[in-house]
């Protein structure tokens, strides 16, 4: 697995871009994807150290992405998602779809790369899945109060 490859999956052209430009600034190497489907070719022909999702997304939307990625890659490889959904069910699914995280454009580009960082780092490797179910666990509790 490359220490620095990330597939990234967002349709706006302009946000492709910011995040690629940024994030190859800081060292990865970025392979675009325009929506699921582009994102799932590239996971056929790399193994990524981690994949960035927008959610909203045509011809197929970032859980769904997210659920068909994992069929191809394993829980050690983090699925971000990306977007400007912030509703709590959003990352539910997105965690119940196998994703590990989620991030809200609208935080800034330096949050991004810290976020990108840690879950291209070696420990996340580790816990991903941990930190996932736990999530869940706290949502799911939540619901029930």
């Amino acid at each position: 697995m490359s220490t620095k490859i990330i597939i990234l999956a967002e349709d706006d052209p302009k946000h492709r871009r910011m995040y690629t430009d940024y994030l190859s600034a800081n060292g990865f190497n970025i392979m675009a994807a325009a929506n699921g489907l582009e994102a799932l070719n590239l996971l056929h022909r790399v193994q990524p150290r981690m994949v960035l999702l927008d959610i909203i997304m045509p011809d197929l939307d970032g859980i769904e992405t997210c659920r068909r990625a994992r069929a191809i890659i394993d829980y050690k490889t983090p699925i971000v998602f990306l977007s400007l959904l912030d509703d709590a069910e959003y990352v539910k699914d997105g965690l119940e779809a196998g994703g590990d995280d989620y991030i809200l454009k609208t935080s800034s580009l330096e949050v991004l790369l810290e976020r990108v960082s840690y879950w291209t780092g070696p420990l996340a490797r580790s816990k991903s899945e941990r930190r996932r179910n736990k999530a869940l666990e706290e949502m799911r509790a939540a619901a029930e109060i």
